[in-house]
């Protein structure tokens, strides 16, 4: 594999080569790793019965959420495209506001899947009155969250 970065005769162009490489690289990981895991769970397969009825629930929330992460993906293939036109620069800027990006994501998405529990709780014990302050609460708090991190990122 390294030899396709090394010596671009054979692609034409090192960047190419290492695309190639990590994508075949990856794809030898997956199927290695497939076959793993079916030789160690074989033996508990009768576990693993699922019914369509389940699958297609867990679907329907798991693929608008992958979406989501496609898109954003894409957009960001997008923008770094458009990015590296302007310059080297402008690039280790877009690297720093992804990290920072990320960060924040990263805060987010465990505040909410914690809110999502904990308001679940609140439902099934029909606390209504509670869940609408914890909910305002969360709000004014996810706010300020976000307006400490954009003044970080200003200082």
């Amino acid at each position: 594999g390294i030899v396709l970065f090394i010596i671009p005769e054979y692609v034409g162009n090192p960047v190419l080569g290492v695309a190639v490489v990590t994508a075949f690289s990856r794809l030898l990981g997956c199927t290695l790793a497939l076959i793993a895991l079916i030789q160690i769970f074989r033996p508990f397969k009768h576990y693993f019965k699922l019914s369509w009825k389940k699958i297609y629930q867990v679907s329907t929330l798991g693929i608008p959420t992958a979406g989501e992460q496609i898109s954003y993906n894409f957009a960001q293939t997008f923008t770094t495209a458009f990015i590296a036109m302007l310059g080297t620069q402008v690039i280790a800027a877009k690297s720093v506001s992804t990290v920072l990006s990320g960060l924040s994501f990263s805060c987010a998405m465990a505040f909410s899947a914690a809110s999502q529990i904990y308001l679940g709780k609140f439902i099934s014990r029909r606390r209504y009155r509670t869940l609408k302050k914890v909910v305002i609460k969360s709000i004014w708090f996810n706010i300020t969250q976000s307006f400490m991190i954009m003044t970080c990122v200003f200082i």
